[in-house]
């Protein structure tokens, strides 16, 4: 890792810390077949499957979303390590998106 050479030490740390929580968080989406989650939730509550699921990391201020005319599903990276029925209830709630157009 690169540290700009005018941070101090306390913020060195912050950012090495964020950083390693990033990668974690990343490397745990790669246990989790969202493509396959969402197949599965979709069968089970007959709602349409999306074109495409999959992590997002820039997703601060919601848990998913829903591209319906792209029938495209991005799940954020912060609901790794929530219990999984959580991450299904975001899944589910995205994929009814796609069956219903909400105006807003």
């Amino acid at each position: 890792i690169s540290i700009p050479s005018w941070m101090s030490v306390d913020e060195e740390k912050s950012s090495v810390a964020d950083m390693v929580r990033r990668f974690r968080r990343r490397l745990a989406t790669h246990d989790i077949d969202l493509t396959d989650r969402a197949a599965r939730l979709a069968r089970t509550f007959s709602l349409r499957t999306p074109v495409s699921i999959a992590w997002a990391d820039n997703l601060t201020s919601v848990w998913g979303l829903c591209t319906p005319s792209q029938s495209d599903i991005r799940i954020s990276t912060r609901l790794v390590g929530f219990p999984t029925w959580v991450l299904d209830y975001v899944i589910v709630h995205e994929l009814a998106h796609l069956q219903v157009l909400i105006a807003q």
